[in-house]
C-alpha cells in the first residue's frame, strides 16, 4: 500500500517509446501520475515498489520528465514537449544517440515553450570541442533563461571510437577537463587551460554570461 511519504521511482511507457519519470522522493504526485495515464493515448504507467522502506528517506519533491528525441521527426519532438509542458511535467530530457541532434531540437523547443526545463542527458565530452559546446550552451541559455540543465558524460567506446572515429581515451579525465573549461567559458573568462586531454587558450564568449 502506498502513502504520500513513500519514495518511488516511476516509469512510463508510451506508444513503444520509453519515458522515464525521474521521481525519487516523497510521493504527493501520485494523483498527477493517474491523470497522465489518461492524458496520452497509448500510455501505460507502472509504479515500482518503494525500495527505501516504510519511512521517508528523501525530502525532495517528485519531479516528472520525458525523454527526447523520439521518432518520427523534429515536429513530433516539439509537439511532445509542448504536450509535456501543458500537462505539468517538470522537464524534457534530451539523449544524444545519433540521428536527431538534441541540442538543435532543444533550441527549437526552447522558443515553443515557456516554463518546462530542458535537460541534456547527456552530451558526450568528445564530440564537440569546449568552445563549440560553450557557444551552443550560451545560445540555449538565452533562449530558455534559467531552464537549461547541462549534463556531460563520456558516452561509450562504440559511439565515440566507432561512430566518430575518435579514440576513447581517459574518459573520466576528459569529462572532468571539459567541465572545468566549460565552466570558465560560460562564466565569461578568457581561457588558458592545458590538461591531459584538452587545451584551450584565448577563447572568450562575447554574448554575456550563461545561466545554466
Amino acid at each position: 500500500r502506498l502513502s504520500r511519504h513513500d519514495a518511488l521511482p516511476i516509469y512510463c511507457h508510451c506508444g513503444g517509446n520509453s519515458v522515464f519519470w525521474g521521481c525519487f522522493g516523497r510521493a504527493p504526485g501520485l494523483a498527477r501520475l493517474k491523470r497522465h495515464r489518461r492524458g496520452w493515448p497509448g500510455c501505460r504507467a507502472a509504479v515500482v515498489k518503494p525500495f527505501f522502506g516504510d519511512e521517508p528517506t528523501l525530502s525532495v519533491p517528485i519531479r516528472a520528465g520525458i525523454t527526447l528525441p523520439v521518432p518520427p521527426d523534429v515536429e513530433a519532438c516539439i509537439e511532445r514537449a509542448r504536450w509535456a509542458e501543458r500537462e505539468g511535467f517538470d522537464a524534457v530530457w534530451f539523449a544524444d544517440l545519433g540521428g536527431i541532434d538534441p541540442l538543435t531540437v532543444a533550441a527549437a523547443i526552447a522558443v515553443k515553450t515557456e516554463t518546462i526545463q530542458l535537460g541534456m542527458g547527456v552530451v558526450p565530452a568528445y564530440t564537440r570541442t569546449p568552445a563549440v559546446l560553450a557557444s551552443t550552451v550560451m545560445t540555449l541559455s538565452h533562449l530558455a533563461p534559467g531552464r537549461l540543465i547541462m549534463g556531460l558524460g563520456a558516452s561509450s567506446h562504440g559511439m565515440i571510437d566507432g561512430w566518430h572515429g575518435i579514440p576513447f581515451e581517459k574518459p573520466l579525465t576528459r569529462v572532468k577537463e571539459t567541465a572545468q573549461v566549460l565552466r570558465a567559458m560560460l562564466a565569461g573568462e578568457r581561457t588558458n587551460f592545458q590538461g591531459q586531454t584538452l587545451r584551450s587558450s584565448a577563447f572568450r564568449l562575447e554574448i554575456g554570461r550563461a545561466h545554466v
